[in-house]
């Protein structure tokens, strides 16, 4: 059993991964760029300020999983040159419910809520309105 510690700074985390103090100074998540510590360095740290908490480097080598961090990821330059097209999500449009026709006098493109009425122009409209209203 060694006797090597990393040193957490418990005061914060960065989502589910805790912050270890780093080689060169400042905080890390990355075991590989944290700083390993002698026991004696590790307890004297942790007598000087409360939140750096020593742990064992067995105990947590073993408890560590890779992970990627989405923040350096670019799926266009992941997949540049591999032949693989992504499925673009289709979007649906809203509607209003009116349906697309033409005004039987001009042809004109109308819109109506009745998909088997011809919907007459605004320029017709008023001459079929006093054309129904005189028969």
């Amino acid at each position: 059993m060694s006797d090597l510690y990393y040193v957490q700074d418990s005061r914060s985390y960065l989502g589910n991964d805790i912050l270890w103090w780093a080689d060169k100074g400042g905080y890390t998540t990355n075991l590989s760029k944290a700083e390993v510590f002698t026991k004696e360095r590790a307890v004297h740290l942790n007598q000087n300020r409360i939140t750096d908490i020593p742990w064992p480097k067995e105990y947590i080598d073993e408890r560590t999983r890779p992970a990627v961090d989405v923040q350096y990821t670019n799926i266009k330059e992941a997949l540049k040159g591999k032949g693989i097209r992504l499925k673009k999500k289709k979007w649906k449009r809203p509607t209003m419910g009116k349906t697309r026709g033409n005004c039987p006098e001009c042809g004109k493109i109308t819109w109506d809520y009745n998909p088997y009425e011809n919907a007459r122009c605004s320029d017709h409209q008023k001459s079929y309105d006093i054309e129904w209203l005189n028969a």
